[in-house]
């Protein structure tokens, strides 16, 4: 995923988006990834996918949690909208991070891909909601679990 310099209040303002996805009803959530997924807004699309990142460098503090949840949200209604990869790689990131400050992002993962889309989207291959059912599994979460370890 590029790096993004978040102009300083943009953070808020997608937490705000993510709060009326999370809480919106399954319309209100397609018409919003619908929206936010158009072509002409994949540079949006992009920088809410890279939500993940920002919520994992807020794991650590009490509401850890939250952002969590948030950081998955994100990348449910982001939807893929560039390289499947850039999307998981950060989405591992979140997920280890989690696990190693005592956190079970498996909970958060399932919950989030109820309200997944279940269609294929432009970057990826498979539909978002199995995706972040299954991501607990993937390969890609457990390589990213080795290195954290060698980190150390």
């Amino acid at each position: 995923m590029a790096h993004h310099v978040w102009p300083p209040d943009f953070p808020a303002v997608v937490e705000a988006w993510l709060e009326l996805y999370l809480n919106g009803s399954a319309e209100y959530r397609d018409t919003l990834r619908t929206a936010i997924g158009a072509r002409d807004h994949e540079r949006l699309a992009n920088a809410i996918d890279c939500y993940a990142s920002e919520a994992r460098k807020r794991l650590a503090g009490e509401d850890g949690a939250r952002y969590l949840r948030l950081g998955v949200a994100a990348v449910s209604l982001a939807n893929c909208p560039s390289d499947y990869r850039d999307t998981w790689f950060a989405l591992a990131n979140l997920v280890v991070d989690a696990e190693r400050l005592g956190l079970d992002p498996v909970p958060t993962l399932k919950e989030i891909a109820i309200i997944s889309s279940d269609t294929v989207s432009r970057g990826g291959f498979i539909p978002m909601n199995q995706v972040l059912a299954e991501f607990h599994t993937y390969a890609v979460v457990e390589e990213t679990r080795k290195k954290s370890i060698s980190k150390r």
